[in-house]
This record gives C-alpha cells, sequence and structure tokens, in this order.
C-alpha cells in the first residue's frame, strides 16, 4: 500500500485533532482510546503509538535479528502481542520499557526459531542457497538489549526513555512519576551496570550513555510507512476479533502464540509463588467467600478458638516475607530521595515557602512511584487537613504490615527520631554522616502504633529515657517481642526482642563509634 496523498494524510491528522491531540495525550489515554473506540478513531490511536515508539521497537529488533524480514516480522508481533495484553496492562505513562522487553523476547525467539531452521536444513544436507549468517549483528548491539531487559524494572525503565527513546531527563521524570534528581541517578546506576556485564563479554567498556558504547544500538531507524500501516491494520483486526489467519503472516502468528504462552507461563509462576507465600493467611479468607449466602460456614471454615503454635508459625512465616519486601521497598525509595537531594530526608518536613509539617513518608512517594498520591497531597493544609484526610485509605501497601487489621490507615514502618539517629535533626543525614557503618545503623523500623501514615510523628529515642516499645506483631514463643528493621545498607534483619538496650541503642546511633556484633 503506498503513502496516502497530502490530503488524505491532512484529514486523518484532523480527525485525530478532533478526538484529542497526539501530543496532549500519553501512552494509556491511546492505548484506552484504542480499545474503547471503533473505526478511525481506534486507528489513528494505535498509529500514534506505533510511530511514538516504533523506531525504538524497530532497532531493538534489527539489532538482534540484523536486517531483512525478520525484524519487520519481530516489530509487528510486538505491537500485535500489546493489543493482546493492552487491556490487562497498568500504563502510568510510557509504555516503552515494556515494548522494549517484548521486542526482546519476540526478537530472541525469532532468531532461535531461525537458528533451528538452520540446523535441521544443514543435518537434512539440503542447500537452502543463502549464507549462514551467525545470530544477531554480531556487533554487540543484541547482547546490550539482551543486558538491558534483565536490569531491574526501575533501572531498565530510565534506560529505555532515555537512552533508546531519546527523551530529555525532565520528559523522562515525568513518564515515570518521579524527580529528576532520581532519573539521572538511576541511568548512572543502569549504565553502570551495563558497562560491567558488557565488559564480561567483551565489549568496550567507556564511560558515558549507551549511545557512545555500541552506536548500533541507537542507531537511527527509518520507519517505512507500509510497515507502521500493515501493523495499525492488523492491530484493528486483532482488536475486533477476526480470525488469527486474517490478521498477519503466519511467522508472525507464531511469534505472537510461543512469545504470548511464555509470557502467561512466568506470570502463572509468579502468581503461584505469590500465593504459596500467602496462601496460608489467605486460606480462612477463600473458605468464607466459598460459601451459599444464608447458609453458616462449616466447622471446617470457622475459626478455632485458639490457634496452635505450628498454625501461628506458618501464618508469621508468611507475614515475615511480606514484612520484608516492605522495608526492602522503604529503603529503596529513601535511596533514590538520598540520590535526588543528597541526603535522607528528615522526619519531618516543611514546604520551602513555609506551611504546616509533613512526613518523610509522604515526601518519598515519587521515590515509591506514587506521584500521583503525591500530587494529591496539599502542602499548604495539615496531615488532617479537609483533602489530606481523605488520602489515608490510600495509603501504599508498603506502609501497612500484612498483621495489621484490614482497611487500616496507620503506619507500621517508622523512624527513629532523636539526638544521633539517621533521622535526627530538621536537616537529612547524608552517607558520609553515618560512620558506624551502613550495615549497623538502623534505618527503619517495624512497630505496632497508632498513627496515620501521612501525620508527622514517628519513634523518638533519646539516650537518657527508657527506649521506646517496637514490634508488636509477632507473638509465638520464638519471636514475641522481635521486630524487623532495614538498615541503612538496605539489608533487613529481625531483631530479637532479647537484645538488650545497650546494643540497640548502639544500632540506632549513626556515629557513636559502638561495636555491634549481631548474631
Amino acid at each position: 500500500m503506498g503513502r496516502e496523498p497530502k490530503g488524505v494524510a491532512a484529514r486523518r491528522a484532523l480527525a485525530l485533532f478532533g478526538a484529542g491531540t497526539v501530543a496532549g495525550l500519553s501512552d494509556g489515554q491511546l492505548l484506552e482510546r484504542f480499545a474503547t473506540r471503533a473505526g478511525e478513531g481506534a486507528e489513528l490511536a494505535f498509529a500514534a503509538l506505533v510511530e511514538r515508539h516504533g523506531p525504538m521497537v524497530l532497532r531493538t529488533c534489527r539489532s538482534i535479528l540484523g536486517n531483512g524480514h525478520d525484524p519487520q516480522d519481530a516489530f509487528q508481533a510486538t505491537f500485535l502481542i500489546l493489543v493482546r495484553r493492552g487491556g490487562s496492562l497498568w500504563v502510568r505513562d510510557s509504555l516503552g520499557p515494556w515494548l522494549h522487553r517484548v521486542a526482546c523476547r519476540v526478537a530472541v525467539r525469532a532468531r532461535q526459531g531461525e537458528a533451528r531452521r538452520r540446523a535441521a536444513e544443514r543435518e537434512a544436507a539440503e542447500s537452502s542457497g543463502r549464507s549462514a549468517r551467525p545470530p544477531g549483528r554480531g556487533d554487540g548491539a543484541d547482547w546490550l538489549h539482551e543486558e538491558i531487559d534483565r536490569l531491574p524494572e526501575r533501572y531498565r525503565g530510565a534506560v529505555v526513555i532515555c537512552d533508546l527513546e531519546g527523551y530529555t531527563y525532565e520528559k523522562a521524570a515525568q513518564h515515570l512519576g518521579c524527580p529528576v534528581g532520581t532519573v539521572k541517578s538511576r541511568l548512572a546506576r543502569a549504565r553502570e551496570r551495563l558497562r560491567d556485564r558488557l565488559s564480561r563479554r567483551g565489549l568496550a567498556q567507556p564511560g558515558g550513555p549507551i549511545a557512545g558504547l555500541l552506536p548500533a544500538a541507537t542507531a537511527p531507524a527509518p520507519m517505512p510507512a507500509s510497515l507502521v500501516e500493515s501493523t495499525t491494520r492488523a492491530a484493528l483486526a486483532l482488536g475486533s476479533g477476526k480470525a488469527g489467519a486474517a490478521v498477519a503472516p503466519a511467522t508472525v502468528e507464531i511469534l505472537i502464540e510461543e512469545v504470548s504462552k511464555s509470557m502467561i507461563m512466568s506470570k502463572t509462576r509468579w502468581i503461584a509463588a505469590a500465593l504459596l507465600a500467602g496462601g496460608i493467611a489467605t486460606t480462612g479468607t477463600a473458605l468464607v467467600a466459598r460459601q451459599e449466602p444464608g447458609k453458616p460456614a462449616p466447622a471446617s471454615a470457622q475459626a478455632p478458638a485458639k490457634e496452635d503454635e505450628a498454625t501461628l508459625r506458618e501464618r508469621e512465616a508468611a507475614f515475615k516475607r511480606r514484612s520484608i519486601d516492605n522495608l526492602k521497598t522503604i529503603a529503596l525509595a529513601l535511596y533514590d530521595y538520598h540520590d535526588a537531594h543528597q541526603a535522607f530526608p528528615p522526619a519531618v518536613l516543611k514546604p520551602p515557602g513555609g506551611g504546616p509539617p509533613y512526613s518523610w513518608r509522604v515526601a518519598v512517594l515519587p521515590d515509591m512511584g506514587q506521584q500521583e498520591l503525591y500530587n494529591q497531597y496539599k502542602f499548604d493544609e495539615p496531615w488532617d487537613g479537609p483533602n489530606n484526610r481523605k488520602l489515608l485509605d490510600k495509603i501504599p501497601a508498603a506502609f501497612r504490615a500484612p498483621g495489621d487489621k484490614e482497611g487500616s490507615t496507620d503506619a507500621s514502618y517508622f523512624a527513629l527520631t532523636g539526638p544521633g539517629a539517621i533521622f535526627s535533626g530538621a536537616k537529612g543525614t547524608d552517607f558520609k554522616s553515618i560512620r558506624d557503618g551502613m550495615a549497623s545503623t538502623i534505618l527503619a523500623v517495624e512497630s505496632r502504633k497508632a498513627v496515620p501514615w501521612t501525620k508527622p510523628e514517628d519513634i523518638l529515642f533519646n539516650a537518657e529515657d527508657p527506649l521506646p516499645d517496637l514490634g508488636g506483631y509477632y507473638g509465638t514463643d520464638a519471636t514475641k517481642g522481635a521486630f524487623y528493621v532495614s538498615f541503612a545498607d538496605g539489608s533487613v534483619r529481625l531483631i530479637s526482642g532479647d537484645l538488650g538496650d545497650v546494643a540497640l541503642r548502639a544500632l540506632i546511633s549513626k556515629a557513636g563509634g559502638e561495636d555491634v556484633r549481631l548474631p
């Protein structure tokens, strides 16, 4: 199909303008319009997504597969998988990182298929008349994309949006929902990891952006108009429920099926692991939910008067795993805040222009991927003001321990404040001020307290007074009085209730010079 006349193209652009300008629509909005509208509105919305992310997807496919028809098949399969999975995606702003991951998997699967075909041809001694091209480009760009795909999500998103799609730090911060300083920090860490991993493969490792390491990975990839049009038409056909044979070539259909199946299997394994971890805590709920309305729960589903020690230990084990994850999430958010501000936040902050104090838990929301919730907080009113009080029910999961009551809006994780602690004073603590060692200085602590999560209140530590009560979530003989803490190095450990006051005070102190050895 040839290029459209200028008049036709202009009318198509005007039609999209009538439904909302492309520049003003996020990826999530375009995907929603494609899913909820029919005809030209859906077509233009999906074409906008292809135009926006197509160059990056095509470069990725070419880096792994080389030139020829294979990259175009992989390109089309990537966007058609988006059509299949679009209804289950949660899109914060940019689809770029997700599309890059799918493109890598599709291209690798296509390369494996080609390798199997060549092996079969050699084994059968059949001459195909083609050169025996090794998989990939051979310049390292395929390795680069595979290593990007292996990065943690927070680093991968920054690399894809900044280095592969060419967005500015400011635009990337908007897409990722975090401060500009956090984007720069994540990008620096990601590049360092990539340089280290690529050096193990024998590639050069100069400093600077990825484009400087491997220009082939980010070289311009002209988007053939026919490819955009054929992909959009196939997406419309697939979205309308047409038979698979009418949607795309057989090679593309095979890639879609194989990669979709592998993605479902990966998700199933993840869900199974999550259910295994939390199944003990949810079994009773599931039994009650299955009973018929109006009928009493069977005796086996009713809670016993008192749980035996073994059941309590199993439940606590599930709670502990989730609490460890929560504390690690909080520690990572505090690290990102430190990267952006060159210090951890103080326990209580005040807006630059003056205003009511607010909690560090509010301050780190953007670093936890909660930029929208952060934007809803009004800094010109107190934490329990008319607007901010409404946000209590939106407590992030990482701030609430699994052992809390359903619907609780109280925080479960706190900073220790007071002289010598990391969260002491009106200014934040930086890394170099933690002279007792990052691995032996407490950053955040688990405790059952009736403190709403947005309230700027934590746990006061004073060397002259008795230590405050901590923990309160575990009740077996082995863990009574114990509590989890995250240390300044990001590690999480269970502290025994039998740990003496002297040792605990030493762990709270950031520069007391004490030598503490935990069992």
